[in-house]
């Protein structure tokens, strides 16, 4: 049996309410029955996020008084490091191709640093070009995902060594992002050497940059902090004369690593950010690429008192959340704040079944009058007065009578051409305007969204002739008759209304 959608224009019984991941779209308010549950679910879910459906408030509420209302009726952006920093790369002088001084040692020295100064040049262009594809391909993760499904089984191209689509393929693009973080099966994955390993390409730089603690310094060490320093020692303990030679070749050396270290902030900042690549990377390879169910049963909305509050309506609203695991560690507890909005659902469980309606119904009770008319006779082509009366009778039909209605609603709603209807015993009181009094009437109405049609049994009174009185008789004595004697008394006619239902209000809500 087909699942029921819930409807917007009546209260539901127990229902299905779809919502799609890709396109989320805020449904309004849904009226739902007493004790009724609503059922949530999601399509086009994200293979790296998880969706949770919590209660966010639940507040009981009076409905209007429809007695009462009878009378009246009538991750945006990239990484900051990445984003903002331009990386200046140093401009390291070339050392000529033979010693220009008799110092072999400080010679051999300066070419070890000048060797490395341009390989944590190299290094740092390499290791921020990767750290680029990879922040690029986390944006995708972390920001909006696109409205529309696109088709799957589009390959990444060879030549340009592109990463599948996460929207298509999330288990390539997790393949490709796990060799590109830290390297793991890049044999069968299309990455350049540039792109695999980001995470140990940014520890390795940390080293290389870190600052010296060897006490003293040596050309041997791993830090190139260290090895500028001990070549600066090296380079104060010559002599004049050698001083004079290797001065030009020391100076430019020692601009060209202030170039990097200003192109770089300091070494802090590739820590952090391969600290902050590591994280990544841990969570993607948390998430496992089991097939998500599409759609799945995201929770369930219940009434949450069918007894405490039975005279009352219930306004529940819920949170559809996600959190996107890439950015949300799966094996940690995600705070509050890592849970992102998808749709906000409110709910209102009442379905109140007494409603008024205000409108006009059209009886064929007759708007009846009765006067004294002279009888003309004629002679000849002349018209001679009589001295006869005649009582003559004036009616007029339909009459259109204003009035309020209660409204008992009988069985449930339905649905008629995309719209609420329901069927309703009616019981009306109206006034009418050619007797200025107080009339009634009874029976079923048919209501389609906010206009009601009722088929009524119309209690008006009507007029007659007393004293023996009737229509057509004349009077034969001298002078002007009396006016005809009349009364009013009750009479049942046949009537069709057609008013505006007053639907219950619940606070901001309002019932269907």
């Amino acid at each position: 049996m087909a699942e029921k959608s819930c409807s917007t224009e009546s209260a539901n019984p127990d229902c299905t309410l779809a919502i799609d991941r890709l396109y989320p779209v805020t449904p309004p308010t849904i009226q739902m029955k007493r004790g009724a549950t609503m059922t949530v679910k999601v399509s086009n879910p994200l293979p790296f996020e998880t969706i949770t459906l919590d209660l966010q408030s639940a507040q009981a509420v009076q409905g209007s008084d429809q007695v009462a209302a009878l009378i009246p009726q009538i991750l945006t952006q990239l990484k900051p490091f990445i984003a903002s920093q331009s990386v200046q790369k140093a401009l390291t002088p070339k050392a000529p191709a033979q010693n220009p001084g008799s110092n072999t040692t400080f010679w051999a020295d300066y070419q070890t640093v000048s060797n490395n100064l341009d390989k944590a040049e190299g290094d740092l262009t390499q290791t921020l070009q990767a750290a680029v594809a990879v922040y690029a391909e986390i944006q995708k993760a972390v920001g909006t995902p696109p409205t529309t499904k696109k088709a799957s089984g589009v390959a990444s191209s060879a030549a340009t060594n592109a990463p599948p689509d996460i929207w298509t393929d999330f288990g390539g693009w997790r393949k490709w992002m796990l060799c590109a973080l830290n390297g793991d099966d890049c044999q069968t994955t299309k990455t350049t050497q540039v792109q695999q390993n980001t995470v140990g390409q940014a520890l390795s730089l940390t080293k290389e940059l870190a600052t010296c603690t060897d006490k003293p310094p040596a050309i041997s060490s791993s830090s190139l902090d260290c090895q500028f320093a001990a070549l600066t020692t090296e380079f104060g303990a010559l002599s004049t004369g050698d001083r004079a030679i290797y001065g030009q070749l020391f100076t430019a050396l020692q601009q060209s690593y202030m170039s990097l270290q200003n192109a770089v902030l300091n070494a802090s900042s590739i820590s952090n950010m391969g600290k902050d690549l590591a994280s990544y990377y841990v969570s993607i390879k948390e998430l496992g690429v089991s097939a998500s169910n599409d759609p799945f049963v995201a929770g369930a909305i219940g009434d949450p008192s069918k007894k405490q509050y039975a005279q009352l309506g219930r306004v529940v609203q819920f949170n559809l959340n996600g959190v996107n695991l890439i950015s949300n560690a799966e094996a940690s507890v995600p705070a509050a704040s890592a849970k992102k909005v998808v749709v906000t659902i409110n709910v209102l469980f009442s379905d109140p079944v007494f409603e008024a309606s205000a409108g006009t119904f059209f009886s064929w009770l007759p708007n009846r009058s009765f006067a004294n008319q002279i009888s003309v006779t004629q002679s000849g082509n002349q018209s001679v007065a009589g001295t006869m009366y005649t009582i003559n009778q004036t009616t007029s039909k339909p009459t259109a009578v204003p009035f309020v209605a209660g409204n008992w609603r009988l069985g449930s709603s339905f649905q008629f051409l995309g719209r609420r209807g329901a069927v309703y015993a009616t019981a009306a009181v109206g006034i009418n305007p050619n007797t200025t009094t107080t009339e009634f009437a009874v029976g079923p109405s048919l209501s389609w969204r906010m206009l009601m049609v009722s088929a009524f049994w119309h209690f008006g009174r009507d007029l007659r002739l007393t004293q023996g009185e009737q229509v057509g008789q004349t009077w034969a004595g001298s002078g002007t008759p009396p006016t005809p004697s009349t009364q009013r008394y009750w009479k049942g006619s046949f009537a069709i209304g057609i008013s505006i239902r007053v639907p219950t209000t619940f606070g901001s809500t309002s019932s269907k």
